[in-house]
């Protein structure tokens, strides 16, 4: 918590300026926009975000921007979201196939370095970050994936 302490001038003391400056500020906004035909996402919604993005400062990264259908999928926050069927009209929104290696490495990494550690103490380490990744993910069709994680950990 960073107590202010203002001069009769109004503006911050000099400690408080020295902290302000360190800090970096940086936003990072991830956006997934979707419409019925690619037309619509070229001539009509992107100019209409890239406005709005422009008035507030902010601009789209044209290396991270990409246009593409439902049906070949994305990954967004850990989630890779698809539609599948004849008329596309199931999404569907599992966990990213890196993110679940990604855990499992790690639990992986933790027993080998705590080989020797009591089996109360593990469990008090683990179940956190176990817990944790579960709920995150509780949200979409996880189940075979908790299967496997969960098979993985045993």
């Amino acid at each position: 918590m960073m107590r202010r302490v203002r001069h009769c001038n109004g503006k911050p003391a000099a400690t408080d300026r020295r902290r302000l400056k360190s800090l970096n500020h940086s936003l990072t906004l991830d956006l997934v926009i979707t419409a019925p035909t690619r037309e619509v996402l070229e001539t009509y919604a992107r100019p209409r975000i890239v406005e709005f993005l422009q008035q507030r400062g902010l601009a789209l990264n044209e290396v991270k921007t990409r246009i593409i259908h439902m049906r070949e999928g994305l990954n967004f926050l850990g989630l890779h979201l698809r539609k599948f069927g004849s008329r596309e009209e199931k999404l569907l929104t599992v966990p990213q196939k890196e993110k679940v290696l990604k855990h499992v490495r790690a639990i992986r990494s933790y027993l080998d370095a705590h080989k020797q550690t009591p089996a109360g103490q593990v469990m008090r380490d683990l179940n956190p970050v176990i817990r944790g990744w579960a709920n995150y993910y509780r949200h979409c069709v996880a189940k075979h994936v908790f299967q496997k994680a969960r098979h993985a950990q045993w």
